[in-house]
């Protein structure tokens, strides 16, 4: 008759089953905070302005660059009227976008985009107006971004890595308690 093997006696030990859960679960639950602190942080922020230009009517030459799209801002609840020379091309925002800055609040008006890097010509009758990057742009700093997506493939790479870790735990639990049990 054989004698009953002591579980405690058969390594590697139950525990390893727990930490192959826990690299199971740990990226899910590092993701979820990642992601909570990222909505926080990644609130819009301000647009940067490029410019920022005293209209009046006046006709300004103003410098734009090809591979970007700009925001034209003015103050809020002061006219958009604007006219723009050859070779920009525009279009209303998407949707309403309004913040504060020191001097007062600003609204988006127009996006603007050019073919060709160089001086356009901006005359609007807004007491001043700002020339800078959309509000997509200011959406999520870099940093934040490429923490989103390097949290994203967290649990991807956790499951299959616990799965193994599981599967390895397994088979030498198993053959232990056989070398145990033949008396080896």
């Amino acid at each position: 008759m054989a004698t009953p093997i002591d579980t405690r006696r058969i390594r590697p030990g139950r525990l390893w089953y727990g930490f192959a859960a826990g690299v199971v679960v740990l990226p899910f639950v590092f993701a979820v905070v990642a992601l909570l602190l990222a909505g926080l942080a990644g609130e819009r922020i301000d647009p940067k302005f490029d410019n920022v230009l005293l209209g009046n009517g006046k006709q300004l030459d103003v410098p734009l660059a090809a591979d970007r799209t700009y925001a034209l801002y003015v103050v809020e609840g002061t006219s958009a009227r604007c006219v723009f020379g050859p070779g920009v091309t525009t279009k209303p925002p998407a949707s309403d976008y309004v913040f504060s800055r020191d001097d007062g609040s600003w609204k988006q008006a127009f996006e603007l985009t050019v073919a060709e890097d160089g001086l356009y010509q901006v005359t609007c009758d807004a007491q001043s107006f700002a020339i800078g990057q959309t509000p997509d742009d200011a959406w999520l700093p870099d940093s934040v971004t490429a923490l989103v997506l390097a949290v994203t493939f967290l649990p991807c790479l956790g499951i299959p890595t616990g799965i193994a870790i599981a599967v390895v735990v397994a088979v030498r639990r198993s053959r232990h308690k056989q070398a145990l049990t033949t008396g080896r």
